[in-house]
């Protein structure tokens, strides 16, 4: 089975997204406010840190999608890439910005 690297680009985009909107003045806003009262190693995982964010969307998107054939190697290396294209997007929009 090969990654499907069109769902690892759109859930790094999704996170990036949502990690936006949680700003000040922001749609989401209200949501940031309540993740805030959470510990780190929660609120950074619900959409305070879009790489964790995207982490965790991989990680169970792949559960959901491949439970009857799943395989843990694949698993891996999905979540990782969507992981890394988070890094490079957020790296790309950060140069474009400036």
């Amino acid at each position: 089975m090969l990654l499907n690297y069109e769902i690892a680009v759109l859930l790094s985009m999704a996170a990036i997204v949502v990690n936006t909107l949680l700003e000040p003045f922001m749609i989401l806003n209200w949501y940031s406010n309540l993740i805030d009262r959470l510990p780190e190693w929660l609120s950074f995982p619900l959409g305070r840190c879009e790489k964790c964010l995207s982490g965790q969307l991989a990680f169970w998107y792949y559960i959901v999608a491949n439970f009857n054939e799943y395989n843990i190697f694949v698993h891996i290396l999905f979540t990782t890439t969507t992981i890394f294209t988070t890094l490079i997007l957020t790296k790309l929009l950060w140069k474009l910005n400036r």
